[in-house]
């Protein structure tokens, strides 16, 4: 069995999501140099959800663990899982509460709240950290944190809300 064969190019496939970033990168270099085009879509595609996050081989196997957890379940599932397994921490809870108490907050008030101008990067976290769970819904567009809040700029401000699926699942875990 040649070390490009269809069984291993298979299991190359297969340990895609559980590979460190750094390795898929290698990877890709070597499929692409080889011709092997299914299994470089695939690692492609893993880095393009990956985005800038930086797994090391124990952080990719447990996004990818969690990406199994949540395989039958809908996005509000995928939240009430996700939250109870990487629970919600402080910074995130007093952003989603703020949130929830003042449907269609701007930006600006979100920002004068905390005290920060971090609050996108906290709310994009939220989604980001638990990649694993969120990845199946996420389609690469638009921003993470749309899984979990609803953003309207027609205004000219950003507004923000919980999606339903958040609101539901926040308050059965008791963070609203």
């Amino acid at each position: 069995m040649s070390a490009y064969s269809s069984t291993n190019i298979a299991k190359a496939i297969e340990r895609v999501p559980t590979t460190a970033t750094k390795g898929l990168r290698r990877l890709l270099e070597r499929a692409e140099a080889q011709g092997i085009a299914e299994l470089a879509t695939r690692i492609s595609d893993e880095l393009a959800v990956r985005g800038s996050m930086e797994f090391d081989g124990p952080s990719a196997e447990q996004h990818a663990t969690w990406a199994k957890q949540v395989a039958d379940a809908d996005l509000g599932e995928a939240i009430l899982i996700a939250f109870h397994e990487a629970p919600i921490n402080d910074d995130e809870r007093d952003l989603t509460r703020q949130i929830a108490r003042n449907p269609g907050i701007g930006h600006q008030e979100l920002t004068k709240f905390r005290g920060k101008g971090d609050v996108s990067l906290i709310l994009g976290h939220m989604v980001y950290e638990r990649l694993g769970f969120f990845r199946k819904f996420w389609d690469g567009s638009g921003q993470m944190s749309g899984l979990l809040f609803q953003r309207d700029n027609a205004s000219g401000r950003v507004l923000y809300w919980l999606t339903a699926e958040a609101e539901e699942s926040f308050t059965a875990l008791k963070v609203i």
